[in-house]
């Protein structure tokens, strides 16, 4: 990918409120120089401090998929060794999700121990959306349980970036899912 440019900036989108960021990134992929760019467009809402709420985004090419990738460490199975986390967001100009994976070393090898989407948003063309915001928490003794929390919202809901969404409203659906590790990998408790 060529980077064209960024473009960041404060607009009011609601009247009387603050203002929020509207960050335009547009880029070209290798060899389509006669294609026309792609426009990522991220909209954030500032909060207290220095929080933000991701309002919306939109990729104007519909048939590119953008996928982004952040890796962390996390002590999962045990307290001298640690997984690799990777959380994974791929997005689409209609819809977009965010993974959760750990890896752990056994040896030479890399196992993958865990995979579970963690949110998505779905719109359609007349603006209707829905999207789940997943919140994971590793509870207890090790090997510790993963905990997914999950918030389904429907219709224009605002849900800061890699967290719950910003606003409750009554009808959300909020469901709790606990994951134990088996010796080899984490499965869902019955």
């Amino acid at each position: 990918m060529t980077l064209l440019g960024i473009e960041d900036a404060g607009v009011a989108l609601e009247a009387g409120a603050r203002l929020d960021h509207v960050v335009q990134v547009r880029y070209r992929t290798e060899g389509t120089d006669d294609a026309p760019p792609i426009h990522l467009v991220q909209i954030l809402r500032p909060l207290e401090g220095r929080a933000f709420c991701a309002v919306g985004a939109a990729l104007t090419d519909a048939a590119s998929a953008h996928t982004t990738f952040d890796l962390a460490f996390a002590p999962l199975v045990n307290a001298k060794a640690a997984a690799i986390e990777v959380q994974r967001v791929t997005a689409t100009a209609r819809l977009s999700e965010t993974r959760r994976e750990y890896w752990v070393a056994r040896g030479l090898e890399l196992h993958e121990i865990f995979d579970e989407a963690t949110g998505h948003m779905r719109s359609s063309d007349g603006g209707a959306t829905t999207t789940t915001v997943g919140t994971l928490t590793l509870v207890g003794d090790f090997p510790k349980r993963i905990e997914l929390r999950e918030t389904t919202k429907h219709g224009g809901c605002e849900v800061r970036a890699g967290d719950a969404p910003c606003d409750d409203r009554a009808g959300d659906a909020t469901t709790t899912t606990t994951f134990v590790y088996d010796g080899t990998k984490y499965a869902r408790r019955k």
